[in-house]
């Protein structure tokens, strides 16, 4: 078992320099547009006979009205909760005697609804989805229960210190465009909205044009096309509602929000607005930037500010490319007595990485590390499903495709004159969720 395991990285390793330096991963899928609109993506996937499947529906928080926020996400539970001929109940018993598992999520910028089962069951998988899809029945008694179910998770997250803070970092960050409200919506919202809401907000936005259909696996794409054919090419087309999105404002100073919890730690989130899946090439670099200073144990800050001053017990940098925009944030728990010293020491090496940018050894680690995140993202099934469907629902699969490829392209030069761009040390957010003062 030893021996295996220590080969199995052996191959890992070796396949992630490969992908490293070729700056490709191959994506073998076949799309297909309908004359409505409906897109089909299927790739063959050779393996264990698995097929994992979603439909991506173009809506989620983005798309709502300040007066209906959370609307897009009740409505993913609700559709899950049964069908014109599948009573609540039935959905998940059915794919749970195929072998499978269900589930939805919303996001921004869209909704989903995925399944993984056995692969000779993939008809039988499709028929369920497409049902749900197209004859959600919107059953009273499971609008009232379910409504419920969203309140209780609404009210847990905000007990969640990190999802808590996540939630003050986006609407700061965000104070105009929608991305600053929280996808799962507001409590007082939430408990207002009435079953016809949810039905008006299905009609208004669960259109064929406003949806992707994927399937990867152990499957025949011309199979399975020509089934999803059967079910989706005579769905009428809609005209989804268009929702103003007002453009954010830059950064001006340093951003300050601030609630206390009932917590021993200090959470926060320093905060960029950052390029969007639209700007590539700003998009590649920024990667590559922010994987240096926060993307691991060999990063930058986790290094300086965690292991050489011992001033947090978590650091880490991520960058977030949205449609729209894009967030760069830093995250850190810290003890109180420690956080001031740890904001300066933060924006001290940030300072430094943009007077002096990286060096070639740290692009090579980066590249690498990339490398690796995506290939172990892409593995199996469900895997591909999702990255296709992260970035096809948006229209904007040549981001995917071009990734390793743009991140290997990319030069000293550029990451640091992106991050002098955007990595602003006296233009910033900063979101702390701090202990309430008797507990500190």
């Amino acid at each position: 078992m030893m021996r295996m395991g220590i080969a199995f990285m052996i191959i890992i390793f070796f396949a992630v320099m490969l992908l490293a330096e070729a700056g490709a991963v191959e994506f073998e899928y076949r799309e297909e547009v309908l004359d409505n609109g409906f897109r089909i993506l299927v790739e063959e996937v050779p393996g264990p006979g698995i097929v994992s499947m979603g439909v991506w529906v173009a809506v989620g928080s983005a798309h709502e009205e300040e007066e209906e926020a959370g609307i897009a996400h009740f409505l993913e539970h609700m559709l899950l909760k049964g069908t014109e001929t599948r009573p609540p109940g039935r959905i998940q018993e059915e794919i749970a005697s195929l072998g499978g598992r269900m589930n939805g999520a919303t996001s921004f910028e869209y909704t989903y609804y995925f399944l993984t089962l056995p692969g000779h069951f993939w008809k039988e998988g499709l028929d369920v989805l497409a049902d749900i899809m197209l004859n959600p029945s919107f059953d009273p008694q499971e609008f009232t229960r379910e409504r419920e179910v969203v309140l209780r998770e609404i009210d847990e997250r905000e007990d969640s210190p990190g999802s808590r803070v996540a939630r003050l970092f986006y609407e700061s960050l965000f104070d105009h465009h929608p991305y600053g409200r929280p996808i799962i919506g507001y409590r007082e919202v939430v408990k207002e909205l009435g079953r016809e809401d949810l039905i008006r907000f299905y009609e208004e936005h669960y259109h064929p044009e406003n949806m992707l259909l994927i399937i990867t696996g152990d499957i025949d794409a011309e199979s399975v096309i020509a089934q999803a054919k059967k079910w989706f090419e005579n769905v009428p087309v809609g005209q989804p509602p268009r929702v103003y999105r007002p453009s954010e404002p830059p950064l001006k100073g340093v951003r300050l929000a601030e609630e206390e919890a009932d917590i021993r730690s200090v959470y926060w989130m320093m905060g960029f607005h950052a390029p969007s899946q639209e700007e590539t090439q700003e998009a590649y670099a920024l990667s590559m930037a922010v994987s240096i200073l926060g993307g691991g144990r060999s990063s930058r800050l986790y290094r300086s500010v965690r292991e050489e001053q011992g001033l947090v017990s978590s650091i880490s940098s991520s960058y977030l490319p949205l449609p729209d925009a894009g967030a760069a944030m830093v995250r850190v728990i810290v003890s109180p007595e420690n956080q001031e010293m740890a904001k300066s020491a933060v924006r001290e090496e940030i300072g430094r990485f943009l007077e002096e940018g990286p060096t070639e050894e740290e692009m090579e680690r980066a590249r690498t590390m990339i490398a690796s995140s995506l290939l172990f993202s892409m593995e199996g099934a469900s895997g591909r499903r999702n990255q296709y469907g992260y970035f096809g629902v948006s229209n904007n699969l040549q981001y995917l495709r071009g990734y390793l490829e743009g991140v290997h392209r990319v030069t000293v030069c550029e990451v640091l004159e992106v991050s002098r761009k955007y990595l602003s040390t006296d233009d910033y957010l900063l979101a702390v969720l701090r202990p309430l003062k008797e507990v500190e």
